[in-house]
This record gives structure tokens, C-alpha cells and sequence, in this order.
């Protein structure tokens, strides 16, 4: 039977673990805003994107066609965006089930090219029997987005190249509440035939016509590069939310079962404490007893 000592340095210890949870509770709920907002910055730059490639499809040559991709056409890159940091639940395991499930459903070959993005995610697909062409880190904060980004670009560029790689596929999570979310299916290239068709046939907001003078190609080359970074950072920004919102949900779930405990251990000390408050007076009455006979 645990002694008053050791009941008390029990319920320390879970006041400290208790302690612990609560701030990484409010470091997740902080974080989730901040990346919420990262992704939301990214609006405006986006319609100034769009607005370009507004004005190339209006312009754009007679032998150009918006033509859909073949949906089992060309080599694929899957991007997985996991995580690199513990307690987060099944964060990685729900987002490589959705990837293969969703990559068997678009018929995509044997031969497609899994790059992850988190250093567990990696090992947790090589663990599952899947080959992993690449892993590299996530960033820790909404500045290391902008670098990871331009990483990914250069990675993409590189196995486009070297491997005839037509469509880019990525494959994350994104927040739902303050506690929860859900994976989503992106491919950012080819891009969309139909939101381009919805571009070209979109009203200009004013009554001047832009005009461009240098080469259509480049400029839509450089548009879709542009389209392609906007794309990855509200992956990244969307991901590291979600990856919070788990870790929120863990951390009030650790919140709740430490409460618990402690209610028990304060009942226990409680308890034992009376118990031996009792065994004390009836020692006292009985050398009272004693002495009175």
C-alpha cells in the first residue's frame, strides 16, 4: 500500500505533466492561426497570378488547345505531406492510406515516384514496402515555408526532366475545426483544363485591356511556375495547420485523462490521509483509556 510520501510525489508529478500539456495545448491552438493565416496571405497573390494567365488565354496562339489530361497518362509524382514531430496521433499513417488508396483509384502506374515531406512519413511508407524517391524536412515555423517551397520546386524540376514526369499529384491534410482534419487530393499539374477554360472566359474587372510584349511560352511558362508555388505553399501552410489541430486533439485528450487521474490520486491521498488522521485519535484514546484504568 503507497504510503502519504509517495501519493504526493505522484500527484506532483502529474501537476507537472499536467503543466506541460496545457502549454503545448496553447502552442497548437497559436500555431494553427499562424499557418491558417500563412495560406490566407497567399490569396491576393493568387488573383494577381490568375489575372495573368487571364490575359495570356485571351491572347494565346490558334494552334494552342486546352485539352484534358489523360487520367492514366505520363509518369506521376506523389508528394505526401507527413510530419516530422511525435504526438500526432495516426497524422502520418491516415494521409499514406489516403495516398495509396487514392493513387490506386487514379489508376496511377507502378512506376509513379513517392517523394514525403517529413522525415517519419518517409520511414513509415519504406515500412509499409513502398519506395520513397526522396524525404526532406518540414519547416518548424511560417518562415521556413517560403524555403521548403522553393526546395520543392527545384525537386519537382528535377525529376520532370530526368524522368518525363507529367502529372504532380500532392497529398495532405487540412484543418477542419480548432481539433480536427481531413486529407485532400490535389494535382497542380497538368493544370485544370476547366478552371483555365473559366479563366479565359472570365470578365476583365476594368475597361483597359492589358497588353504583353514578350514571348507568349515564356510567360506562361513562368506563370505555371508561379501557380505551382502557390500551390506547395498552401500545402505546407494547410499540412502544418492540420498536423497542430492533431496535436491539439492529443494534447486535450492527455489533458483529460491526467484530470482524471488526478482526481483519483487526490481521492486516494484523501483517503489515506483520513485513515491515518482516525488510526491517530484512536491511539490517543486508547493510552487515555490506558491511563484512566
Amino acid at each position: 500500500m503507497e504510503t502519504l510520501e509517495e501519493l504526493r510525489s505522484r500527484i506532483d508529478s502529474a501537476d507537472g505533466l499536467l503543466s506541460v500539456v496545457r502549454t503545448m495545448k496553447g502552442l497548437a491552438a497559436v500555431n494553427i492561426r499562424q499557418y491558417e493565416r500563412a495560406s490566407e496571405s497567399m490569396a491576393d497573390y493568387f488573383r494577381t497570378v490568375e489575372l495573368g494567365l487571364q490575359v495570356l488565354l485571351r491572347d494565346r496562339p490558334a494552334d494552342v488547345r486546352l485539352r484534358p489530361a489523360e487520367s492514366n497518362g505520363g509518369r506521376c509524382v506523389a508528394v505526401l505531406f507527413g510530419s516530422d514531430q511525435g504526438m500526432v496521433g495516426q497524422f502520418n499513417a491516415e494521409i499514406a492510406s489516403h495516398a495509396m488508396a487514392e493513387l490506386d483509384r487514379l489508376e496511377v502506374g507502378p512506376d509513379r515516384v513517392l517523394l514525403a515531406v517529413g522525415q517519419r512519413l518517409g520511414g513509415d511508407l519504406e515500412g509499409l514496402g513502398h519506395d520513397v524517391a526522396g524525404t526532406f524536412s518540414l519547416p518548424s515555423s511560417v518562415a521556413g515555408i517560403a524555403p521548403a517551397v522553393q526546395e520543392a520546386l527545384l525537386i519537382l524540376q528535377e525529376f520532370r526532366q530526368a524522368q518525363d514526369v507529367e502529372r504532380v499529384i500532392l497529398f495532405h491534410h487540412r484543418p477542419l475545426s480548432a481539433a480536427s482534419y481531413e486529407p485532400v487530393t490535389w494535382q497542380i499539374l497538368p493544370l485544370d483544363t476547366d478552371w483555365l477554360a473559366e479563366l479565359e472566359d472570365r470578365d476583365w474587372p476594368t475597361k483597359q485591356l492589358p497588353m504583353f510584349l514578350a514571348d507568349w511560352s515564356k510567360l506562361l511558362s513562368s506563370l505555371v511556375r508561379q501557380v505551382l508555388l502557390v500551390s506547395l505553399f498552401r500545402a505546407f501552410s494547410a499540412s502544418l495547420a492540420a498536423e497542430n489541430a492533431s496535436r491539439l486533439a492529443s494534447m486535450q485528450a492527455a489533458e483529460k485523462n491526467i484530470d482524471e487521474r488526478l482526481e483519483k490520486l487526490n481521492g486516494h491521498f484523501h483517503l489515506r490521509r483520513q485513515t491515518a488522521i482516525t488510526a491517530e485519535l484512536l491511539d490517543v484514546m486508547s493510552g487515555f483509556e490506558a491511563l484512566q484504568g
